[in-house]
């Protein structure tokens, strides 16, 4: 990721990295929940395992963390869209 293009000092860049650990903290106890090892999860997402452990570690894609502040900027929060998803497990 290109320090340029991630300023979080940005209100809505910082508000984007958040909801990403928020989501990927979810992510993750969901696995552990499941009994999931990264190795597992790499698996059934169809992503590497070394891609899991950097999710999980809070290490993202610029994609993922521009999107999450432009939804910032735009008030769209991400609990509208990704709701259904992180609740499907009766968390």
């Amino acid at each position: 990721m290109k320090k340029t293009d991630l300023d979080l000092t940005n209100p809505h860049h910082y508000q984007g990295y958040l909801w990403a650990c928020e989501i990927m903290d979810t992510l993750k106890r969901r696995r552990k929940v499941l009994g999931w090892t990264q190795k597992d999860l790499a698996k059934y997402a169809g992503v590497s395992d070394t891609t899991v452990s950097r999710l999980e570690r809070h290490q993202f894609s610029t994609g993922l963390l521009l999107s999450l502040a432009a939804c910032s900027a735009l008030e769209v929060y991400p609990s509208l869209t990704f709701g259904k998803i992180i609740n499907a497990g009766g968390e």
